[in-house]
């Protein structure tokens, strides 16, 4: 083999080399949002959503937990990331009426609150970080007299890679896939009038 063939062969090899480690070194500081399930939260939340969300990160990790019985029915799911960033969100089991959820919510944020319906499903948009849904649930144990809902609440905290209505949206289907689980967890009847999913809402 002639030297220059071999010296241009060896030159390309090690570009190859610092490419290579170059990428690996990007990955390890920020692909912390990749690594993590592709759902999340007991298979609740599609990853892709958290990570239309929140910025790049070296390390996240994500939890939920269901209260246990003897209290109020309650449901929680959380991504936290090493920079800071946080979207989180609880689903509670309810006895409250559809105009005292909007009410209690409609000031929560800045600016005016965007509301929509999709079946059964009322959303309300109080920011651009923070969503609301409301939607009838009697779960099949139920002895209640009372009309029963589930009220989800879901934001993010610190810096987002989303803004504005891409930001209202992953928020709204974050909620809603939290939302989706505790409905079948509960085994509420109805079901099969939600939604199959909240693309298009913003």
């Amino acid at each position: 083999m002639k030297k220059t063939t071999r010296d241009a062969l060896l030159t390309g090899g090690v570009v190859c080399l610092l490419v290579l480690g170059a990428f690996s070194g990007y990955r390890y500081f920020t692909g912390g949002l990749e690594r993590l399930p592709q759902s999340v939260c007991s298979g609740s939340v599609d990853r892709e959503v958290v990570t239309a969300a929140l910025p790049a990160v070296r390390k996240a990790e994500e939890g939920s937990r269901t209260r246990p019985p003897g209290g109020r029915w309650i449901f929680t799911c959380y991504v936290h990331t090493s920079g800071g960033s946080i979207i989180s969100g609880e689903v509670e089991i309810t006895d409250v009426t559809p105009e005292q959820w909007y009410s209690h919510y409609k000031d929560r944020g800045e600016g005016v609150p965007l509301k929509t319906k999709k079946g059964p499903l009322q959303i309300l948009s109080v920011a651009e970080n923070q969503a609301t849904l409301y939607v009838p649930c009697k779960p099949t144990k139920s002895t209640s007299p009372k009309a029963q809902a589930f009220i989800t609440d879901a934001r993010t905290i610190g810096k987002t890679r989303a803004t504005g209505k891409e930001l209202r949206q992953a928020i709204a289907d974050f909620a809603y896939g939290i939302t989706r689980h505790a409905f079948d967890l509960n085994k509420c009847r109805g079901a099969d009038s939600l939604p199959a999913d909240l693309s298009g809402t913003y």
